[in-house]
Parts: structure tokens; sequence; C-alpha cells
């Protein structure tokens, strides 16, 4: 299990499997908050595009504590390959339900967050996940 700050429900299983859900949440002396799901984001900037099994998922964060309401599985033995096990209430189901033709589902893998591949871990995606305000996601399409 890994201890990052900011960084809430993270287990580990004995296959070599962590799933991981991002919220922004403050720590306090090793103790982790849930934050209340986030509004709505309302000015988001979001565009996709495609290229083969390949798509882009592009998003704006209007506040520091929006959810993005994505719970991934990171597979230690396969180069940290990370996949998608829900969707959830935040920004990345926003994003589904205003781009319908480009939406993150279940079992699709995350290629990239800002041009950090995969390969890089679960903590430093994590990291870029609740740090940049703005995400530019690489997905495929399992």
């Amino acid at each position: 299990m890994h201890r990052l700050p900011f960084l809430c429900c993270s287990s580990c299983d004995h296959s070599g499997e962590e799933v991981v859900e991002v919220v922004p949440s403050p720590a306090l002396d090793g103790v982790v908050a849930q934050d209340e799901p986030a509004e709505a984001l309302k000015d988001s900037h979001a565009a996709a595009s495609e290229t083969a099994d390949h798509y882009e998922v592009h998003i704006k964060k209007s506040h520091s504590s929006d959810r993005l309401g994505l719970v991934m599985r990171f597979y230690k033995e396969h180069e940290n390959l990370a996949t998608v096990l829900h969707v959830t209430a935040g920004l990345i189901d926003e994003w589904n339900q205003t781009n319908p033709h480009s939406p993150v589902s279940p079992t699709d893998k995350l290629l990239e967050i800002n041009g950090i591949k995969q390969r890089a871990g679960a903590p430093l995606l994590t990291e870029q996940l609740l740090a940049s305000d703005e995400l530019h996601l690489l997905f495929q399409r399992s």
C-alpha cells in the first residue's frame, strides 16, 4: 500500500494488483479524510480525439477539490499497466455525459497523464492527477 498525501482508497491484494481511487483529500496525522463529491464542473474545457483504439480526454479542473471519479487498478507485473475499474460521480463521468462518442469505460487502459506514461507507476501518476489543473489523458480501448 502506498502512503501518498491526498490519496484515498488504496489497497493491494496478493496477486500484485493495486486498486487506486484518486480523491483529493487533506491528510492529517496519517488519517485520510473523505471529501464529498465535487459539484459538476461548469466551465470544463472538454475535447476528444480518437485514433484507432486510442482516445484522449482533456479536462480542466475548476477547483482543487474537484473529484475525478475514476477507480483504477495498477498491475505491477505489467509495467504498471493501469486499467479503469469504475467511473463514479465526478469529472470523468461528466466527460462521459458530454462526450458520448468517446466515453471512459471500465477495462480501458490509461496510457499517459500529461505526457507521463503509465510505466512511471501509481505514485507519479496519482500525483499528476491530483496536482494538475489541466489533465490530458490518453486511454486505449480494450
